[in-house]
């Protein structure tokens, strides 16, 4: 399919799927590259229509 011919708003009528991705941390809150990658596969083989990269992560006290 071209991407011109994709239309969004249909796919969303039609309940696609972005989830928020929260970003993987280590104990240091810095990011695990491996389960980050791991996590993406995991949304991925599930079928959303994208992902939401970090659009929810807080970290307390920074």
């Amino acid at each position: 399919m071209d991407s011109s011919d994709f239309d969004f708003r249909e796919q969303l009528r039609q309940c696609l799927a972005i989830p928020a991705h929260p970003l993987a941390l280590n104990a240091s809150r810095r990011l695990d590259e491996h389960r980050h990658r791991a996590l993406s596969r995991y949304y991925i083989a599930s079928g959303v229509g994208g992902l939401a990269v970090g659009v929810h992560t807080f970290i307390s006290g920074s």
